[in-house]
């Protein structure tokens, strides 16, 4: 059965959401503006405001981590050589082809997380393997949450992709694509290469654009696991939870709605 992918809909939205090892940060917002920001851990600890930071640390320390800095290191000297040495090795096309890899090596630098991140994955790296989980968990109560408007439960949650139209790697994939795509091109062809390049572009953002490309989340999300799902459920709830306790100020609204006027009218003079 195929996983439903679902686009945001409705009037309170999750505006933001984190994994880390430890557990899922989510933000969610209603559109007048109030927005509430809870992190959940794999201990059902919930942590409200400006802690989100200090919770999520584990996540971004990540990229400090000596074992991925020694695999991005090897990454990029295998890119330097594969560059150079076609220059010196195939006499006809060697600087297209090297300058094609070197290309495809800029987009990767855009990805380089996400590809270290499966790395040290399949490295037997346990707070990776986490990672990936908590991430396939955050998106897929995020689905169930746009299609039912409501918090899923265990089991509805399970109808739901690991996959997301609003995951932040595909934003670092957005912006990899033409890198990647132009340097292959040079690769396969010199002839006409200024129109294929437009050409394989075009193709390339409607891709990005229709949500084609979003089984390459699978380099950040794995399959999770009954608790998993059951800390995103928790998480999302608490979250929700406080947003209603939260109180619309209708003055602000207002004076925010009258700012946003003035400043239209004084526009409409010049125009």
């Amino acid at each position: 059965m195929k996983k439903k992918i679902v686009r945001e809909n409705g009037y309170i939205r999750v505006k933001e959401a984190c994994s880390s090892p430890n557990g899922i940060s989510f933000i969610v917002s209603k559109k007048a503006g109030d927005y509430s920001r809870i992190v959940t851990d794999s201990y059902y600890t919930t942590v409200e405001g400006s802690k989100i930071g200090n919770a999520v640390e584990d996540y971004f320390l990540l990229k400090q981590n000596k074992p991925v800095k020694r695999i991005w290191i090897v990454m990029m000297l295998l890119l330097i050589i594969s560059s150079i040495a076609p220059v010196y090795c195939i006499p006809d096309r060697g600087y297209d082809i090297g300058l094609g890899i070197m290309l495809i090596g800029m987009g990767i630098i855009h990805i380089k997380d996400m590809i270290c991140i499966y790395i040290m994955d399949k490295l037997k790296y346990e707070a990776f393997k986490k990672l990936r989980r908590f991430h396939g968990a955050e998106h897929a109560v995020t689905n169930a949450y746009y299609d039912l408007h409501r918090v899923p439960t265990i089991e509805e949650i399970k109808r739901y992709s690991n996959w997301s139209y609003y995951c932040g790697s595909l934003r670092s994939i957005e912006s990899a694509m033409p890198f990647i795509l132009i340097g292959f091109v040079r690769i396969i062809t010199i002839d006409y290469f200024i129109p294929i390049s437009i050409v394989v572009i075009v193709l390339g953002t409607l891709l990005i654009k229709t949500g084609k490309i979003c089984f390459l989340e699978s380099l950040v999300t794995s399959n999770p696991t009954d608790r998993e799902y059951d800390i995103a459920i928790k998480g999302l709830q608490y979250t929700l939870d406080n947003l209603e306790k939260i109180q619309i100020d209708e003055k602000w609204i207002r004076e925010s709605e009258q700012q946003i006027k003035d400043v239209l009218d004084i526009i409409n003079k010049f125009m």
